[in-house]
């Protein structure tokens, strides 16, 4: 199956070179090729010539997600599969792959559902947190053929998405009072908000269990 894959990749990868112009680009093109060292960051590579919604393209996403979806326990995919119009807490003990689940569902928004990911937010609690979301996140989207996405993705801290949302409103605040800024700002000036952030549809919480109720308020003014 491997190897099948990589010959059909080829031949979308010859059509690609065909259709490039000029002999520098054709070389630039010949030399990333070579230095892929896998189906995902070959696929990657051809979605940045062929764009995100070539047939060829598609049909290996298709497959990729299905197996990561196939690998999941019953329950995972119970959350997978869930209404993506519901609200969904899970619960389950560390190491259960909560945060893996997650991903995937973000991953189903977009190839699935076809949501846009500018709609989609994605909030943890520390630094840290976001760090490791945002390498699996692209670990994942990348074996999915989606690496030029990561970036069009919201995943912040609450602190760093207030940042993101108030900008140079919060510049003489202290870090404590960027929480009931992006409350008050959203409650009686939300056109300041909506024109940084734009239409989040879908919000991801990691580790929802620490909610604060500040916290849970700022959630409440993103849904509605």
């Amino acid at each position: 199956e491997t190897t099948q894959k990589l010959r059909e990749l080829r031949l979308i990868a010859l059509e690609c070179l065909s259709g490039i112009e000029t002999k520098q680009e054709k070389d630039q093109f010949i030399t990333d090729y070579f230095g892929c060292d896998d189906s995902g960051k070959i696929i990657a590579l051809l979605i940045n010539h062929l764009g995100e919604n070539h047939e060829a393209l598609k049909a290996f996403r298709d497959e990729a997600l299905k197996s990561a979806y196939e690998e999941l326990s019953e329950e995972q995919q119970k959350v997978y599969d869930e209404n993506i119009s519901k609200n969904v807490q899970v619960i389950a003990g560390p190491g259960s792959g909560k945060t893996h689940t997650l991903i995937l569902r973000v991953a189903r928004l977009i190839h699935t559902e076809n949501i846009r990911p500018e709609n989609i937010l994605v909030l943890a609690y520390n630094r840290a947190v976001v760090v490791e979301l945002k390498e699996r996140l692209t670990k994942l989207f990348s074996s999915l053929g989606y690496a030029n996405i990561i970036g069009r993705l919201k995943v912040f801290t609450f602190h760093g998405f207030c940042k993101f949302s108030l900008r140079e409103s919060i510049r003489n605040l202290e870090f404590a009072q960027w929480i009931p800024k992006f409350i008050d700002t959203a409650r009686n000036q939300p056109g300041i908000i909506s024109n940084q952030l734009g239409v989040i549809k879908y919000v991801f919480v990691d580790e929802f269990q620490d909610i604060t109720n500040e916290r849970l308020e700022l959630l409440k003014l993103i849904a509605n």
